[in-house]
């Protein structure tokens, strides 16, 4: 055998364990980047009172939120937070708050004592 064609020969070996190895990596890569695909569900929305069911690709609640053009003020509660991850058949609800200042004038009983000191009659 010649020292060339021996040589030639471990490098093709080289070459094709290098392919293998390429391949593993992008099927791992493959099933990472799907595993990390948003997933569609299907979530209920409860604002002012009105309960409708969307279906989305949203991963948080925020997400879902700003999909749907739901504006929120700035005293609105939802539940779950806005941070929270979306669950299939999730129920968010959007509860409104107005905070409102009441001025009242009101007369509030009291009594007065009059205290004198020892030096005075």
């Amino acid at each position: 055998m010649h020292p060339s064609a021996s040589n030639n020969h471990g490098r093709e070996g080289q070459a094709s364990h290098s392919l293998a190895r390429s391949a593993v990596l992008l099927y791992w890569l493959a099933l990472l980047a799907s595993a990390c695909a948003p997933i569609p569900k299907r979530v209920v929305l409860v604002v002012d009172g009105q309960r409708r069911v969307v279906d989305t690709e949203a991963v948080t609640v925020d997400q879902v939120l700003q999909e749907q053009q739901v504006v929120l003020g700035d005293n609105d509660r939802v539940d779950p937070p806005l941070y929270a991850e979306l669950a299939r058949s999730q129920t968010v609800t959007v509860t409104r708050v107005q905070v409102k200042t009441e001025k009242v004038q009101q007369a509030i009983p009291f009594e007065r004592t009059l205290i004198r000191s020892a030096g005075q009659n």
